[in-house]
């Protein structure tokens, strides 16, 4: 057992002449680092500036703190508005709300007049029409026997401005000198709650500029309607004496969680000379390891879980298979010449790496430039974890070694949609249409369009141009049906060349409209090449998370994923179908 554990070699002047034949005398100087030195400037992101299609002037950027609010929330939230009739039913808990802080403050005796005054109205003609029988139950029990928050909010806002001094409630109904402390306190307490403690919404960002007064936000600042993406814009803290900040482009998120390769260079000073400062972080670096790598000693039994002699390459085991070849020989052979220099650095922060020195264990110091800095090959258009400048970079922009830590979720609670839009292509009918299957009803919960669709197909058939009798056999048909909630995108091609898809209508005499936020609002005009072939799926769901600080935030963000394919919707033209008679 003694020999066996002391492994002698019986002919060492054969090992010698053995390893002389494979070469291995022929290896470089291969100390091993033991000390890295680091130059690094790490500034924290304190601005952010929405798309510049957005309407939000350029010079109008939004102060930012990573520890107050993820920065999902902050891009991605959008105005829940209380007087939209999506939104009833959070119209109807706000004045709810007021009722109980009317209740806290011995105030009960105004309940009625308030809600007299402020009822939930009805429906309009326009929005009856495409209510769904929940909201027509809900509404039924509600409706004059609650508060309208947003009617309330308008009014008590119109008798006491922003920024303004005034301390004066609406005239009605009217509340007498000695209640009216009281009354105020409750006013005060629940617009506090109206105006930012339920929702994020892009009203609490205080929006400044040298010319401007704050202001609100539109709804989804950073939100693209042609392109049904966010785009948006981060800036740093000055890197240096004299120097700027780092401003990074984030020109197609789609939702859900920002990482670093969202983001793409704009602009960014270049690093001074390293040698006239001490370094930022010494650090001994770390082997890199990974499972089923060779052991580094005799002894030690490798794990099993990963067995390496057990990979076939190629038909038949053959050794064909040259990516598998290049895959065991870094495991095999060069899998322990890597090593991590690991730093420290906050979230919400972005890092230049100025220079990076490696002493080893013979004592020599070797600068350690980035990959894409020693133009081998293609090392010098590709490296991990490096940002490169995009389409919107300055000309001239410099392209030093960022690392990004954005602010981005670990986790976050998701609801089911509460809006679904798809996007696709009909080849057959030479258009693409915009579907909306899910939408938010009156009574603020999501309904299928395609349910209520067919819960109202008993209406008259759309240009029934001939009404077959008895005795006719054929029926003629300008064109055949399609759902309500199938619109159009009619291609249009624009003035400089390029092809959009406007959205439009089946039937101008018919009522024929989106009912959700993503369609809805101002004419839609969509880029063709937003809608490929596979087809695109956009989301409105609530989104809730907390902060670094511990803070919670709710709000409702969209996302871009892809779709179902192509759709058929069945639409032809100048049809004749022929009819039995009755």
């Amino acid at each position: 057992m003694q020999a066996a554990l002391q492994a002698q070699v019986h002919d060492p002047l054969w090992m010698l002449a053995r390893q002389w034949q494979l070469g291995e005398f022929r290896g470089e100087d291969a100390g091993s680092p033991t000390l890295a030195e680091v130059w690094a400037v790490t500034a924290p992101i304190v601005r952010w500036t929405p798309a510049p299609g957005s309407g939000v002037p350029s010079s109008v950027t939004a102060q930012y703190d990573s520890r107050t609010a993820p920065l999902e929330a902050v891009v991605e939230r959008e105005r829940i508005v209380f007087d939209d009739a999506a939104t009833r039913s959070l119209a109807m808990e706000a004045g709810l709300h007021f009722l109980r802080l009317l209740e806290a403050w011995k105030m009960t005796k105004y309940q009625s007049g308030f809600t007299k005054e402020y009822a939930l109205r009805p429906l309009s003609g326009g929005e009856a029409e495409y209510a769904d029988a929940a909201a027509a139950r809900f509404l039924g029990v509600m409706v004059n026997r609650v508060p309208d928050g947003a009617l309330l909010y308008a009014a008590l806002r119109a008798a006491m401005p922003f920024g303004g001094t005034s301390r004066a409630l609406p005239q009605k109904p009217d509340i007498p000198a000695a209640d009216r402390a009281a009354v105020l306190g409750a006013v005060d307490e629940w617009l506090a709650w109206y105006e930012g403690a339920l929702f994020d919404e892009p009203a609490r960002i205080a929006m400044r500029s040298a010319t401007e007064p704050p202001r609100a936000l539109p709804d989804s600042p950073a939100w693209l309607r042609d392109r049904m993406e966010y785009e948006v814009e981060l800036e740093t803290s000055a890197l240096g004496t004299g120097q700027s900040g780092v401003v990074l482009h984030a020109p197609e998120y789609t939702g859900g969680e920002f990482d670093w390769f969202a983001f793409d260079i704009k602009s960014a000073p270049r690093a001074p000379a390293a040698a006239l400062r001490p370094p930022t972080h010494k650090i001994a670096p770390a082997p890199v390891t990974y499972r089923g790598m060779p052991s580094p000693r005799y002894w030690q039994f490798e794990d099993a879980r990963v067995n390496l002699s057990a990979v076939k390459l190629g038909v038949g085991g053959g050794a064909k298979d040259v990516a598998g070849l290049l895959l065991l020989e870094f495991a095999l052979v060069y899998g322990n010449d890597w090593f991590v220099v690991p730093i420290d650095v906050p979230v919400g922060s972005v890092t230049r790496v100025d220079a990076l020195l490696v002493t080893d264990t013979f004592g020599e110091r070797t600068s350690i430039q980035p990959i894409r800095d020693t133009g081998r090959g293609s090392a010098a258009d590709w490296a991990l974890f490096t940002l490169a400048p995009g389409s919107a970079a300055q000309p001239g922009a410099d392209d030093p070694a960022l690392l990004v830590m954005p602010p981005a979720l670990v986790t976050a609670l998701e609801s089911a949609p509460v809006e679904e839009v798809l996007l696709a292509r009909d080849e057959m009918a030479n258009l693409a249409w915009a579907i909306e299957r899910i939408v938010a009803g009156a009574a603020g919960r999501p309904i299928s369009r395609y349910e209520e669709a067919i819960a109202k197909r008993d209406r008259p058939a759309l240009n029934s141009a001939v009404a077959p009798s008895d005795a006719a056999r054929l029926a003629y048909r300008i064109r055949t049906d399609v759902p309500e909630h199938w619109l159009p995108l009619v291609p249009v091609r624009e003035s400089d060349g390029a092809m959009s898809l406007h959205l439009g209508v089946m039937d101008a005499a018919h009522l024929q409209k989106p009912l959700g936020r993503v369609l809805g609002g101002p004419p839609l005009v969509l880029r063709e090449e937003e809608v490929p072939r596979g087809g695109v799926r956009v989301t409105r769901a609530y989104r809730y998370a907390r902060a670094i600080d511990g803070s919670t935030h709710l709000w409702i963000g969209r996302r871009k994923q892809p779709g179902r394919g192509e759709a058929s919707s069945g639409l032809q033209f100048d049809t004749v179908t022929r009819t039995p008679p009755k």
